[in-house]
């Protein structure tokens, strides 16, 4: 009892304490107060929300840039492989004409003689045995001369008129392919000029976060720095990435040894032949001094060897597998001058491809990547690699700008580069001409590498 009433006593000498204490704190705080910090957690509430918006609009208006870049891209490769069909089968057309205008030239004088003996023929024809029965003998020399004669000035007479005729349906399918050319040509020139315009708007974006990409860029110059060979930046670039980003997936060991080939059973009296001499992998960007991908000057494109054709309708009909065709996974439009595993330049044999192209013509990601370098490397010009979630590595060379930058995620088709004039003096020009057989321009190469090795880039960028 005592306990309670020592209790209640000491509850009833703390409530007024208490009671004051909660009137101070209602007496301090203002209304007006209350509400100008309720309005200030409003504003900032709604300036996230705000925030969040412009920021998904940002994003989507990102995406639809890149997706717009890609399209329209598409289109710019799509004409730019048309003014390169037109150009080759003009080529080919031109040379046509050239041919069957010499021949008929050649055939002239021939046919002038044939012509002159059919008009003497007509004009004293061979005497008739019911005329003159005392003339046999000229009148049978006059047709065994005429049997002879006649045959031959036909089949000349009808080879001339097909010549005539097929040299007819050349000129009007030059005609025709001059005019495709001309509207591919102003489709081309359609398309750059938005895609110029587009790729402006994205270096503008791209500015803006070069101070978040500072360090990557850094990174990957300083990389360049120490590198002497493709290999070795290759290789590089793989060690640091391995160190900063996490393991997704399983390392892959190197391939396995190939199996050696069993040894050829001497036969007696027969000297054994010599092994074949392997050959010397050449680092393509190990050129000569004179290089077109070390100086930049324009490399001649050669003739490629094809049978020729006959008619119009032939050429016209003939596939053109000596072009590079971006719709085909390689990643700009032109003319191959070099294959995988041809000579190279500097000896040994190439380890990529390298494609004759249009000053200006855009290059793009052939596969969807991740940009690991992007930028000059051993006086070779712009150099980029793009690192693919199947551990390759797609190397290209060449550029005149780059448009990616290090470590920007790409898709298969946007653009990441912009092919120069050929020429190491000169501003930067556009072409809208076909890239023919015996021209000049700037060339890109193209490597594929994957755990040191190559890959031919024609092959494994034709897998869609």
């Amino acid at each position: 009892m005592r306990w309670l009433v020592l209790s209640l006593g000491l509850g009833a000498c703390l409530l007024p304490a208490h009671g004051r204490s909660g009137m101070a704190i209602a007496a301090d705080t203002d209304p007006a107060e209350l509400k100008r910090i309720q309005d200030e957690m409003k504003a900032a509430e709604d300036r996230r929300k705000a925030l969040d918006s412009q920021t998904q609009s940002v994003e989507a208006e990102a995406g639809g840039l890149r997706q717009r870049l890609i399209d329209v891209t598409a289109k710019v490769q799509a004409h730019e492989e048309d003014v390169n069909k037109a150009g080759v089968k003009l080529d080919a057309l031109n040379a046509l004409e050239k041919r069957l205008t010499a021949d008929l030239e050649r055939r002239r004088s021939q046919t002038g003689d044939l012509l002159a003996a059919l008009v003497r023929l007509q004009t004293n024809p061979p005497p008739a045995l019911l005329v003159k029965p005392d003339d046999a003998v000229s009148a049978a020399r006059s047709a065994l001369l005429l049997s002879a004669a006649v045959p031959e000035l036909r089949a000349q007479a009808l080879d001339l008129a097909r010549q005539i005729d097929n040299l007819r349906d050349v000129r009007a399918a030059l005609i025709t392919e001059r005019e495709k050319l001309k509207t591919a040509q102003a489709d081309l020139a359609r398309e750059q000029t938005s895609l110029n315009g587009l790729l402006a708007d994205r270096l503008a974006r791209q500015k803006a976060l070069s101070a978040e990409a500072g360090t990557e860029q850094k990174t990957a110059a300083d990389l360049s720095a120490k590198a002497t060979s493709l290999r070795e930046l290759i290789g590089a670039l793989e060690k640091s990435a391995a160190a900063n980003m996490p393991v997704t997936r399983p390392a892959e060991g190197p391939p396995p040894a190939p199996k050696p080939a069993p040894k050829p059973v001497p036969v007696p009296g027969q000297t054994a032949p010599k092994q074949s001499e392997t050959p010397r992998e050449v680092d393509p960007l190990d050129l000569p001094a004179d290089s077109p991908l070390r100086t930049g000057t324009p490399a001649p494109v050669p003739a490629q060897p094809s049978a020729a054709p006959v008619t119009a309708a032939a050429i016209m009909a003939a596939p053109t597998p000596s072009l590079a065709r971006a719709s085909g996974g390689l990643p700009v439009s032109g003319r191959i001058v070099t294959a995988y595993g041809e000579p190279a330049e500097g000896g040994g044999v190439s380890q990529g491809i390298v494609i004759a192209t249009r000053a200006g013509a855009p290059v793009t990601a052939p596969r969807d990547g991740h940009i690991a370098f992007a930028g000059p490397f051993r006086r070779y010009g712009q150099l980029l690699i793009i690192q693919t979630a199947e551990g390759y590595h797609v190397i290209l060379a060449g550029m005149d700008e780059v448009t990616a930058r290090v470590g920007q995620d790409v898709l298969a088709g946007e653009p990441v580069g912009i092919m120069g004039s050929g020429s190491s003096s000169g501003p930067q020009t556009v072409s809208t001409e076909p890239v023919s057989a015996g021209t000049s321009g700037p060339i890109l190469y193209v490597e594929i590498r994957k755990n040191g090795a190559t890959v031919n880039p024609a092959l494994w960028l034709g897998r869609r």
